[in-house]
């Protein structure tokens, strides 16, 4: 299984089978959908998901479900999923990645264990991070900010900042280009990978390899359907208008479960 982009559906069945059993029986369904778990009101069903209609819902079963259209609509409405903060010694946080209110301040503070015994919360500063920040290095005791101005760091504070989203498991390139994948991502090189890829980007099941010389090496998509090239140099230079390499995350199966 792909792990981030699947792994609130491993949470989920680990949710509705309260008892551990490794199944799903319809009394633990139907405890889940009282909680909220599982939404039937979008046309999912029990039934749906036990393929043999023996009664129970199996992993194999669940995993088949995961890998196909319908169970996009059984995801539960607004998941409250804890946020993940970082810091930035010296620094601002990026774009976007600011922390935007007092109270988000205080809980990112929390998680991240600094404590702080003093907060100021109003402040509209020039010389510090916006957003929320402590003094450079600081964890225990620190005087906990929060600035609402557009202020500049000058190397003494501690930005606290979102963790951005996690990227996409894989990606296309750029088209008509080799070794084009964009930045923390690497080519394909192996025909298991490749077909994990052409599922999560819809590029086919149907994956075919072949060698050739002008296409791209390892996984590459033409007109996003996807293929597995075995030969050991090809220079990429067919169909530049709508084909190039299939990219998988850097460091992926390090995560995977």
């Amino acid at each position: 299984m792909i792990p981030e982009g699947r792994r609130l559906w491993h949470s989920l069945f680990s949710q509705i089978d309260s008892d551990n059993s490794g199944v799903v029986t319809h009394d633990e369904w139907d405890a889940a959908v009282q909680k909220g778990l599982t939404v039937e009101a979008s046309g999912i069903s029990f039934s749906q998901i036990d393929l043999n209609n023996d009664g129970i819902i199996t992993v194999d079963e669940w995993n088949a479900a995961v890998q196909s259209a319908f169970m996009a609509l059984l995801l539960p409405p607004a998941p409250s999923v804890e946020a993940t903060y970082d810091f930035a010694d010296g620094a601002n946080c990026g774009q976007g990645l600011e922390i935007v209110s007092s109270e988000a301040c205080e809980a990112a503070a929390d998680t991240l264990g600094i404590t702080y015994g003093r907060t100021y919360m109003k402040g509209k500063w020039k010389h510090t991070p916006p957003g929320c920040f402590v003094h450079k290095r600081c964890t225990q005791g620190c005087a906990l900010h929060f600035g609402t101005g557009n202020g500049k760091n000058n190397g003494n504070f501690r930005a606290i900042c979102i963790v951005a989203q996690a990227l996409p498991l894989f990606a296309f390139s750029e088209s008509g280009v080799v070794d084009g994948c964009p930045a923390d991502y690497s080519g394909i090189f192996e025909v298991a990978a490749c077909k994990e890829a052409a599922t999560y980007l819809g590029s086919g099941d149907q994956l075919t390899s072949s060698s050739i010389s002008s296409a791209y090496a390892g996984c590459y998509y033409n007109h996003k359907y996807a293929y597995f090239n075995t030969h050991p140099s090809p220079d990429g230079s067919f169909h530049e208008e709508h084909a190039g390499q299939i990219c998988m995350l850097e460091h992926f199966f390090e995560h995977e479960l």
